[in-house]
């Protein structure tokens, strides 16, 4: 569960970065594009190991 208040200390970074302008912008939208997938990656990681533990209790 720690996982969490890390995510909301990151999101607030690509906005400030923002106000700045310049190359700063597709630093962040990288950045955004590289969240969105670790946190999908996770999601997926986190579903399958679920799965997993569901299917080994089962038997």
């Amino acid at each position: 569960m720690p996982r969490y208040p890390i995510h909301s200390e990151t999101s607030p970074h690509p906005g400030t970065a923002r106000k700045h302008g310049g190359p700063d912008k597709q630093y962040t939208r990288w950045q955004l594009l590289r969240d969105a997938c670790l946190r999908l990656l996770a999601v997926l990681l986190f579903a399958g190991l679920v799965q997993v533990i569901a299917t080994w209790l089962a038997r």
